[in-house]
């Protein structure tokens, strides 16, 4: 790691070097993320989206509303003029898309504070797909919520301009990055917050004199940028005259939120890829990168610095998660977690260098450098794969084909409902969770798009009494979705 005091002690990088960069981390996303694009699918959020996208309901556009999530509003009608579930690849593109512009947001900051430029490739690429942005690009509804953390990536080049801008261009540079955080936060909040992760890159490449007051002007804005879109949720909510969700209703309890976000949240995050999250994994990890980060601030003649330098890596962690930590509701899935993870791959990555210099030896140095992490990425890439195309994608894909095989079973001449029957409380969870009824309802209508908003389906134990005019069929013959 090249560690540089002004930004303009940097040559120039020749241009191929930056295409090739570019390719390895296009080539290493598309590897990794091919089977969104590949498989029919939607997921449950997704299906309940286009669901009502497609009767033209008000529901999710008064939720976006409420919620402080404007241009969630855009979700719904984006998938409902799709139409079919067949070809929702196109919105999971537009977010793959937006994950590799967030890539190349991070290889340029890298390698603007002095990452070598094969290296600055590798990080953009390993952060990119950890569970977080797994979750990201399988889901169809997030697919505007990785161009959210692009924007704030925008609001952050913002900030850095503000520190060598004069008077008024200062201002309006300030200014820019408030707003920029507003219009993130309006998509998608935890996207918002992911400026904590190249203010904790520009925090560990840079040892200029300035560095923790620069760095401490980068929270404050971060935080006024947070304020700024809570101001503006509160007015809108006034204008279009909507309560507030209960979801985003301020905690009543900081002791249990932070114990809640230690064995949760944080849990999951120090488990970087891996998966299931592991407490003896994640307090691995966490050992490994303490005694890394020690030994980096010793390196980097910072050793009387350590206490002061692990408060800022407390601050951006608490930053990153800042939009969850503040609300009452606990819900920790990985969506949540792309400004956390993002972090807390950063500081491992800061900590692996660590052990790799104290190798002497140049050449001996970068070899091993080289080699460690382009295992590490490799490896990372095949279990990412494995992990959410076995576990989440082919599950799905298997149980809409089945339910889609059900479907040609009604006669609209004959039937009037359709029923799912069950045998006991886990068959009831199951299908109510992963939605079948819903999924047969949009199934019905790919079938026939006029009665479908008519048809009854309903979930019932299997000794109850049914019809001769409903469809019967049994929750255990449809691919379990754990």
């Amino acid at each position: 790691m090249k560690i540089h005091n002004h930004l303009n002690t940097i040559s120039p990088i020749p241009l191929w070097q930056n295409i090739l960069s570019y390719l390895i981390i296009f080539v290493g996303q598309l590897f990794v993320y091919l089977p969104v694009l590949t498989n029919k699918y939607l997921l449950p959020d997704d299906y309940e989206y286009l669901y009502e996208g497609l009767i033209h309901s008000d529901k999710f556009t008064v939720q976006a509303i409420a919620q402080a999530r404007l241009f969630n509003a855009l979700v719904a009608p984006a998938l409902a003029w799709i139409g079919n579930i067949d070809d929702m690849w196109i919105i999971r593109l537009i977010g793959l898309l937006g994950i590799f512009a967030l890539a190349i947001c991070l290889f340029h900051t890298f390698k603007k504070y002095g990452e070598n430029i094969f290296l600055s490739a590798i990080f953009a690429l390993l952060i990119t797909i950890m569970p977080a942005f797994q979750e990201y690009a399988s889901w169809a509804v997030l697919f505007l919520a990785p161009w959210a953390a692009v924007i704030a990536y925008f609001a952050f080049l913002s900030m850095e301009k503000s520190l060598t801008a004069t008077k008024l261009k200062k201002w309006l540079w300030n200014v820019l990055a408030v707003v920029l955080l507003v219009f993130a936060y309006n998509i998608h909040p935890t996207s918002a917050t992911f400026t904590a992760v190249f203010i904790t890159i520009f925090f560990f490449y840079n040892t200029g004199a300035k560095k923790f007051s620069q760095t401490l002007f980068f929270l404050i804005m971060s935080g006024l940028g947070a304020i700024a879109h809570f101001i503006t949720f509160k007015i809108y909510l006034f204008l279009f005259n909507t309560p507030a969700l209960a979801r985003a209703a301020f905690l009543e309890d900081p002791v249990e939120k932070l114990s809640w976000f230690i064995t949760r949240p944080l849990l999951k995050a120090f488990n970087l890829i891996y998966l299931p999250p592991s407490g003896t994994v994640a307090t691995t990890v966490a050992a490994i990168i303490i005694v890394g980060l020690i030994l980096h601030f010793i390196q980097q003649k910072q050793k009387k610095d350590i206490p002061i330098n692990f408060i800022f890596i407390l601050l951006f962690i608490l930053l990153s998660y800042s939009s969850n930590l503040i609300i009452d509701e606990n819900l920790a899935n990985y969506r949540t977690l792309l400004a956390l993870s993002g972090v807390v791959t950063v500081i491992a990555i800061v900590a692996l260098q660590s052990f790799v210099r104290m190798v002497k030896k140049n050449s001996t140095r970068d070899t091993i450098q080289y080699s460690t992490f382009i295992v590490i990425t490799i490896a990372s890439m095949i279990f990412a794969l494995q992990g959410y195309d076995n576990l989440l994608i082919q599950p799905v894909a298997r149980n809409l084909q089945e339910l889609r095989q059900a479907a040609t079973s009604f006669d609209p001449q004959k039937h009037t409902k359709v029923i799912f029957t069950y045998m006991g409380d886990k068959e009831y969870k199951l299908a109510l969770r992963h939605d079948y009824a819903l999924i047969l309802k949009l199934a019905l209508f790919e079938k026939n798009p006029q009665p479908f908003e008519q048809i009854i389906v309903e979930l019932k134990k299997q000794d109850e009494t049914i019809g001769e005019d409903t469809l019967v069929l049994k929750v255990s013959d449809f691919t379990p979705v754990q």
